[in-house]
């Protein structure tokens, strides 16, 4: 069965708002609702906890110097009260309730470094890699 076409149309103007990353870093990659209603935007340079919906307020920024794995962020997921930021080729980044970050790697037993998607289901996490090291 053959579903009809929906016609596109522009969106208006006034629909469209252009984003750049605060703190100097472009190249956004991933924006996320979290599960209390915030907004969190990944990028090249690290990850923005926005204060409000509008991203142009300052919120928290969280970067390498915090503990978050380098080369930015690719992919986001939350679940038990944890925030995961996944980088293209360093692991996933793990936000605490309390406000912690660590970087799970392969050299704490993450079997990948290239990480392509994340599942939370309850207090686990399920993290796709692009094959083990050495591969």
């Amino acid at each position: 069965r053959r579903h009809p076409r929906l016609p596109l149309r522009q969106p208006p103007e006034r629909d469209l708002r252009p984003f750049r990353e605060p703190y100097g870093h472009d190249g956004v990659r991933t924006v996320a609702i979290g599960p209390d209603g915030t907004l969190w935007i990944g990028g090249l340079g690290g990850l923005l906890r926005a204060s409000s919906a509008d991203p142009r307020r300052p919120g928290t920024w969280i970067d390498e110097a915090d503990g978050l794995c380098p080369n930015g962020v690719a992919t986001l997921a939350f679940g038990a009260g944890r925030t995961y930021a996944a980088s293209r080729a360093a692991g996933v980044s793990v936000l605490e309730p309390g406000g912690q970050v660590h970087c799970l790697d392969p050299a704490r037993g993450l079997l990948g470094e290239r990480v392509l998607a994340l599942w939370p289901d309850g207090d686990a996490l399920w993290v796709a890699v692009d094959g083990p090291p050495g591969l």
